[in-house]
């Protein structure tokens, strides 16, 4: 984490510690479920820096939970590209029930 996203919304220590507690409470980040601790995958490129995106600058703000019963059962879980100019890219799991 950079220190300059400290006090950005979604980086917040309060955010962040509540997302961790949510992992420790029985739920799963499909994402890494799936991709492991991949680099550079992102769901959010800010558009003042309009080489965000080409330099891949972003942040993940978007994901998918499930509760860790369930996590077993999730086939997919990725970001799809969403083309050069744009801002956010849509995310997709695929999980059998």
């Amino acid at each position: 984490m950079q220190k300059n996203n400290r006090r950005s919304p979604g980086f917040t220590d309060e955010e962040r510690e509540g997302f961790t507690n949510l992992l420790n409470k029985g739920f799963t980040d499909t994402f890494r479920h799936i991709n492991g601790d991949v680099e550079g995958m992102y769901t959010w490129w800010a558009q003042r820096a309009k080489t965000s995106k080409i330099n891949n600058s972003g942040w993940r703000i978007d994901y998918w939970l499930v509760s860790n019963r369930l996590a077993g059962q999730v086939r997919k879980s990725e970001m799809i590209d969403s083309g050069p100019r744009q801002d956010h890219t849509p995310i997709l799991m695929e999980i059998d029930i």
